[in-house]
């Protein structure tokens, strides 16, 4: 899967590896996720399409989501620009387009501000990992 949120600080560069969720971790992280719809949904964006979490994920806003066709709209312009500088096309699974779907239709009405979204604090993430009983690469297990 391609979720990654240790090892990087986009304010700095550090020379820790990334660390990369296998299936089964993925799984537990979305399922320990289901009681918080916005979560689970960031989650499932990230590890269905394989956009960034911060540069790209945060920065999606419907005009740029087509269910229709089932593809996302990762726009690179001066007020944010991605990794590559350049938007792209990326295309949605049937569980991702599914999942965007029930969101739309149960908060299409919310109103949202332009504060960076509690669900995808480090801090969240971190608390769901422990939830879902991931380890990091570099945590070793409790005997």
């Amino acid at each position: 899967m391609g979720i990654r949120w240790r090892g990087w600080n986009h304010r700095r560069r550090t020379s820790a590896r990334p660390s990369f969720l296998t299936t089964d971790q993925y799984e537990a992280l979305l399922t320990a996720a289901v009681d918080r719809p916005t979560l689970h949904t960031y989650i499932l964006t990230l590890g269905e399409s394989g956009v960034r979490s911060e540069s790209e994920a945060l920065h999606l806003q419907w005009p740029n989501v087509d269910l229709e066709q089932g593809f996302l709209w990762i726009e690179s312009n001066r007020e944010h620009r991605t990794k590559a500088g350049k938007g792209r096309w990326v295309p949605m699974t049937a569980r991702l387009r599914e999942a965007l779907t029930e969101h739309v239709r149960r908060y299409q009405e919310a109103d949202y501000d332009a504060a960076r979204p509690t669900y995808a604090s480090n801090q969240a993430l971190c608390k769901l990992n422990r939830r879902a009983q991931i380890r990091a690469r570099n945590e070793r297990a409790s005997h």
